[in-house]
């Protein structure tokens, strides 16, 4: 069973770090297409970046919180339902 587990977490690694190569180059590559357009743009968008990013980090908590609390209302409900048809 370990060998087994430690074979799975292997493959995981090699296939994430194969695809996290290729999007890492792909990404290079966009960053330097975007630069031979338009440098000042370019420097524009990687300062106002972070700024979004933390925006929606923000905001994407707040959905998860506000989801979770649902699913939790969800659940109640449903167990109240088979509570009162099963009695």
């Amino acid at each position: 069973r370990v060998i087994n587990d430690v074979e799975k977490v292997r493959r995981m690694i090699i296939s994430n770090g194969a695809e996290l190569l290729f999007n890492l180059v792909h990404a290079v590559i966009y960053l330097a297409l975007a630069f031979s357009i338009d440098v000042r743009l370019t420097l524009l968008s990687l300062l106002v970046f972070p700024l979004f990013a933390g925006v929606f980090q923000k905001i994407t908590k707040r959905l998860k919180r506000y989801a979770g609390r649902s699913q939790s209302r969800i659940a109640d409900v449903t167990s109240a339902l088979t509570e009162a048809f099963q009695a």
